[in-house]
């Protein structure tokens, strides 16, 4: 278990900065950041404070770009900007801080995770909850494949889940004609330690709106919360259900 952790962490470590691939017009290494590297950056901090400093606040800092962490961002800073990945940066940037308790990394990234947060609602929410999708209006020169269905599974960070077969991007909204219980559970989760972080420095107000938009999604989508865990529920009965898009099981 313990070489397995580590390889993974190397793993991480140098692909980011080796480059993976370089354009067609220029030799100089592309970097590509995903979300595995929010993961990556929790592992880091088992064996190196500076290695998940370093990823987990590069990571993040993406949000000023665009309002959210984009798919992938280059070192000649370019991004992908019609679409996302999945809502995990909080619960890092927080299990970070527990271990550490450094309040200067909340302080530094809680404005840009706040920001990152809001997005999802106002980009990606169908009747209440939240949809995979490729925004077609933040299409940048040179970007292909911008407002598409395949772009809009790419942003789960499922790109082969068989789940998403058959499944089309509504062209008026941008999102996938699916809502997703695993999106919305992680943005439940989300809204949850990012309410920790609030907390702890001092937010009250911010506090309690994150926990108002857990709950509010939590009623919304039959999620359960079991302090900052999700579990899907049935829908009662007789409760009265919107015509909504296929949901995700």
């Amino acid at each position: 278990m313990k070489k397995t952790l580590i390889l993974t962490i190397l793993f991480c470590a140098i692909l980011p900065l080796a480059g993976g691939k370089t354009r067609s017009n220029d030799l100089a290494p592309v970097r590509d950041y995903y979300r595995m590297l929010d993961f990556a950056s929790f592992m880091f901090s088992k064996v190196s404070r500076e290695l998940a400093y370093s990823n987990v606040v590069e990571l993040t800092k993406s949000v000023d770009q665009c309002g959210f962490v984009p798919k992938s961002r280059s070192d000649h800073n370019s991004l992908t900007s019609d679409c996302s990945q999945p809502p995990v940066g909080s619960m890092a940037v927080w299990n970070i801080y527990s271990q550490f308790k450094e309040k200067w990394l909340l302080e530094l990234l809680y404005p840009r995770l706040l920001t990152w947060n809001k997005w999802w609602p106002e980009a990606r929410q169908t009747d209440g909850l939240l949809c995979w999708g490729s925004d077609l209006k933040r299409i940048r020169l040179g970007e292909r494949g911008t407002g598409s269905t395949n772009h809009a599974i790419l942003e789960s960070g499922l790109d082969n889940s068989s789940m998403y077969d058959g499944v089309k991007i509504n062209p008026e909204t941008g999102q996938l004609n699916l809502q997703d219980v695993g999106l919305t559970s992680m943005y439940v989760m989300d809204c949850e330690h990012l309410a920790l972080i609030a907390n702890e420095l001092g937010y009250r107000k911010d506090c309690v709106k994150g926990r108002n938009s857990s709950a509010r999604t939590s009623s919304a989508s039959g999620v359960r919360k079991t302090a900052c865990s999700t579990t899907s529920t049935p829908r009662p009965e007789n409760s009265t259900a919107v015509p909504r898009p296929r949901m995700s099981m």
